[in-house]
């Protein structure tokens, strides 16, 4: 696991987020625009909804897969599970947690539980991609130096 890439997802993760709420406001505002010059338009203006609201987990997870040669993938499920937490615990902030019932508290710690596992999947998701990335970039580099294989551990050179 490659500590310096979690901490790198971690951040870029938090930034992405904080994009893409922005992000969707300046949507919502050219929307309505839109929808006032043709009911039609948000048809055509709707779907940039989703691209924007996967970024806060797409970019961190290619990064991660970029800059990681050895086990990307573990790597970007401690991101992710780090990421799932974080808005966990934000998301039970903002709520009115109410720590007298325990079903309640039940239901947060598994919504928890679930956020974080989705994310977790959805980091090792966009990692592996970003370690094709990575791998394709290398062989492109390489020029006619012959490669050995993709190993477990990487890329490894021909001796």
């Amino acid at each position: 696991m490659n500590h310096r890439a979690v901490v790198q997802g971690i951040v870029i993760a938090a930034i992405a987020y904080l994009a893409s709420i922005g992000l969707l406001r300046v949507h919502d505002y050219i929307g309505t625009f839109l929808y006032e010059l043709s009911a039609y338009s948000g048809f055509f203006w709707g779907p940039f909804e989703k691209i924007i609201i996967n970024l806060y987990w797409f970019a961190p997870g290619i990064i991660i897969g970029f800059k990681t040669d050895h086990a990307p993938v573990k790597s970007a499920a401690i991101t992710g599970l780090w990421i799932g937490f974080f808005l966990s615990i934000y998301g039970m902030s903002g709520s009115n947690l109410e720590t007298h019932d325990s079903m309640m508290v039940a239901a947060y710690i598994y919504r928890t539980i679930c956020v974080m596992a989705e994310i977790s999947f959805l980091f090792t998701l966009a990692s592996s991609f970003g370690h094709i990335l990575s791998i394709q970039r290398k062989l492109l580099t390489t020029g006619s130096k012959p490669l050995a294989s993709l190993t477990r551990d990487g890329l490894k050179p021909a001796p």
